[in-house]
């Protein structure tokens, strides 16, 4: 049985253009789901927008690599490419066939919704198709093994293979798209870079930042100099669900190379780690340092940024932007990052965030912002700053709504 889109369609008297909005569905991270939603709740409004998830649309098949496992490295398929046989694949795509009939244009979220549904292997759906790829999936497999397995030896230049071929599987897919959104600037000349390979055409690449909302009034200015703040001391945070690799990386570095260095310069130090854990996953030793509270999901997080002095986004792997930074920088709270961490985001070092790589740099940098509210009160302006102006979804939708005119228009 064809599910049906779980959206209602709203009608009015002016016949607007018909979007279907395949997304990846309930397994999103957090961040995800707020660009998703958001992009589509703006878009439903000049156009008309029914959304499905991937899930109801593959209800009753099973997704597998579209080729066997001990081949999957000889062609160049990663992991999370993940497809179905060709026979469920049609039937598949009959059945977003029925779901397109009316409809004027298919969008689809991330690049594994598009593997799954072999966007580059489809018959003609009639419709144009704009991929919203926020996440360039095989650079952050590159770092995830330079991290893991590093380049040297037998097991290094394999892993180089694989990310090469890789890189050529999703520019291949992603070429399918007549139109692919990114988040930046720095994603949009990684992906139509013509060394790489063939990939998509330079005219057809988008970058639709990412965003944030923001609290519903206007914070204000945080830690003014001569403020008190009582008797503990204001915490560092770190914001982030720990089933997301990156995050759980990034922050065991955290704890085991910067956090020591900062409570040996700073012995009242706190830190709020914030965010659920998976069940198979669980903080290790290096969390059961002076000063750290590991205080998982919070459902308030406004509480959570009004006491804080500042974020620390360790990142070491991972692509796309932070959306973490961004609601750092909605609340007035300075940031500490890595520079992969802050990458894609217009930051300049010491004026909207602080960037360091080095543990020893980033003890520093944490260090310097609690005990010195004025470079607080500086850093925190210039994220608010930058957010206002550019990481709003105000200022982020009209790039999403012209994209899908522009559809219109050509097709």
């Amino acid at each position: 049985m064809t599910a049906q889109c779980r959206v209602p369609c709203y009608h009015n008297a002016t016949v607007r253009r018909r979007i279907l909005a395949v997304e990846p569905g309930v397994n999103q991270q957090t961040g995800a789901s707020l660009r998703v939603g958001g992009l589509l709740d703006r878009l439903h409004g000049p156009f008309e927008v029914h959304r499905i998830t991937l899930q109801e649309l593959c209800e009753g098949f099973s997704p597998r690599s579209p080729v066997p496992e001990r081949w999957r490295f000889v062609m160049g398929t990663p992991a999370w490419a993940t497809s179905f046989q060709a026979r469920d694949l049609r039937h598949i795509h009959r059945r977003l066939g029925d779901h397109l009939k009316g409809h004027d244009l298919l969008w689809l979220a991330h690049g594994s919704t598009a593997a799954k549904l072999g966007l580059d292997r489809r018959a003609e759906l009639g419709v144009p198709v704009i991929l919203d790829a926020y996440d360039l999936l095989w650079t952050a497999l590159e770092r995830r093994i330079r991290a893991s397995v590093g380049r040297a030896g037998l097991r290094g230049r394999r892993a180089a293979m694989e990310v090469t071929r890789a890189c050529r599987f999703e520019r291949r897919l992603y070429g399918a798209a007549d139109q692919i959104w990114v988040c930046s600037e720095l994603d949009r000349r990684r992906l139509v870079d013509p060394q790489l390979g063939p990939g998509p055409a330079e005219q057809n690449v988008r970058v639709v930042p990412n965003f944030f909302p923001g609290p519903d009034s206007d914070p204000m200015a945080v830690d003014p100099p001569g403020a008190e703040h009582g008797p503990t001391e204001r915490p560092i945070v770190f914001v982030g669900t720990m089933g997301y690799y990156p995050n759980r990386q990034g922050m065991e570095w955290f704890m085991e190379e910067v956090w020591p260095r900062v409570i040996d310069r700073r012995p009242s130090a706190r830190l709020w780690v914030v965010g659920g854990w998976p069940a198979w996953a669980e903080p290790g030793p290096s969390y059961e340092q002076p000063g750290v509270e590991v205080r998982g999901f919070v459902e308030d997080l406004d509480g959570v940024w009004r006491r804080a002095a500042a974020l620390v986004c360790p990142l070491q792997i991972g692509s796309g932007t932070r959306i973490k930074i961004l609601e750092a920088w909605s609340h007035r709270v300075p940031v500490v990052s890595t520079s992969v961490g802050i990458e894609g985001l217009e930051a300049r070092s010491g004026m909207e965030a602080r960037v360091a790589d080095d543990p020893n740099e980033q003890a520093d940098a944490l260090v310097e912002l609690l005990e010195d509210p004025e470079q607080r009160e500086r850093l925190a302006t210039g994220g608010y700053h930058l957010w206002r102006e550019r990481y709003t979804l105000d200022r982020v939708a009209p790039a999403a709504i012209e994209g899908c005119r522009s559809m219109f228009e050509t097709g």
